[in-house]
């Protein structure tokens, strides 16, 4: 039997809403990233139910509970390194990902994963890939919902898409090989 892939859910903004078609998506997945704006640890609690879950604070989620304490997080994965920002660095707003980048220079990261803006996208700067899931709560400045996955592919490399959440099922918005 082949090796099975790594994968890892990405998720932000879910503001206190776990949508319904997040479950099938996420079946199977290794690791499971939140980027912020959570909006409750139940959300967090429905999420470990799938996987083990890293999540960082966003703007929206007040007085951090121990799952959320961090603003950022760095995490080595077998997919590759991961740094995680919800978008609110002192220093880097997330409209500006150079400076987001630079933050994380000292880590090296592959990826950057970051929320905010509710905008799915998936772009290169400076050879590290910057992956938004977009949102995953109830829709918001008409943008859709949506969430990411990380899979390691069989030469080693991470694959990042987008999932569009859907109320009759998913399909695939955005891949980068």
């Amino acid at each position: 039997m082949p090796p099975k892939p790594y994968r890892i859910g990405v998720i932000s903004d879910t503001h206190g809403y776990l949508h319904p078609d997040v479950f099938s998506i996420f079946e199977g997945v290794d690791l499971i990233l939140h980027a912020g704006d959570v909006g409750g640890v139940d959300v967090l609690t429905e999420l470990e139910a799938i996987a083990s879950v890293q999540a960082i604070c966003g703007n929206v989620d007040g007085p951090p509970d121990a799952r959320l304490r961090p603003l950022t997080r760095e995490l080595e994965t077998p997919a590759g390194r991961i740094a995680m920002v919800h978008g609110h660095l002192p220093q880097a707003p997330s409209t500006n990902l150079e400076m987001v980048v630079d933050f994380f220079k000292g880590f090296q990261p592959q990826i950057i994963i970051y929320g905010h803006s509710h905008i799915p996208k998936l772009e290169q700067l400076d050879g590290v890939l910057l992956f938004n899931p977009g949102s995953a709560g109830q829709s918001r400045f008409g943008h859709g919902l949506s969430v990411g996955l990380i899979t390691k592919n069989l030469a080693g490399k991470p694959v990042l898409e987008h999932r569009t959440l859907k109320r009759d099922g998913v399909y695939r918005v955005g891949v980068q090989k």
